[in-house]
């Protein structure tokens, strides 16, 4: 069985243990709504015009774009997270390094603002618009290659504990992940270390993660 089986055998089953525990603790009835409820949700209104608003206020500099996705009936979290560890380290990169941190940052606020009023308000669409432009913003500016060069620098940017519930912190591991088998093993070794942390020996017995190719990500 590959490494990346292991990894995703092991965050499912971690997450099926964590929604079982949830619904052990509800009514049968609570449970089948709430799932009814999430395949339908869709962006609230109260949520829709908040993010609108602080989006025409946000500028091409800094965090106050991504901080406007903080909170949300869709849940998408760890955007603002990524932006302020980012330049929180930008001080400790060569010029390429600060290069990448500064066009990726504003490749994405700039699409944020840009495709955030064209996209339906289904809480599905909305995540693979942010997460498109994830890919898109750390592929055109070279993640890989800022990875490659700032190993030391960039360990913030893995939080196995900001991967729960699955979004834009899913996706950059996916990305990263993929940039060679040097920063594979790399993002794998420090998942593995956090997720012990955080789970002990459930981690170890289920492999969990090492070696990683891949990370589950949401269903749409």
């Amino acid at each position: 069985r590959s490494m990346s089986g292991h990894l995703c055998a092991a965050l499912l089953v971690c997450l099926l243990l964590r929604d079982w525990r949830q619904a052990a603790a509800s009514d049968p009835h609570d449970v089948q709504d709430k799932a009814a409820s999430q395949v339908k949700r869709r962006l609230s209104p109260q949520s829709t015009a908040e993010i609108q608003s602080c989006l025409l206020g946000s500028g091409d500099v800094g965090c106050g774009t991504f901080q406007c996705f903080t909170n949300n009936s869709c849940e998408i979290q760890g955007l603002h997270h990524i932006c302020l560890t980012l330049l929180h380290n930008a001080g400790r990169y060569d010029s390429q390094g600060k290069s990448f941190v500064k066009d990726a940052l504003r490749c994405m606020a700039l699409g944020l603002r840009q495709r955030f009023s064209c996209v339906s308000r289904r809480c599905s669409a909305v995540r693979e618009m942010v997460h498109s432009l994830q890919r898109e913003c750390y592929s055109k500016h070279q993640l890989c290659l800022a990875l490659r060069d700032h190993m030391d620098t960039m360990g913030g940017l893995i939080q196995f504990h900001l991967m729960f519930p699955p979004g834009p912190y899913v996706e950059l591991m996916n990305f990263l992940l993929k940039c060679g088998e040097e920063e594979r093993r790399w993002v794998g070794w420090r998942l593995r270390g956090q997720c012990e942390q955080h789970w002990g020996m459930l981690c170890t017995s289920l492999g969990c993660p090492l070696n990683t190719t891949t990370v589950p990500s949401p269903a749409p």
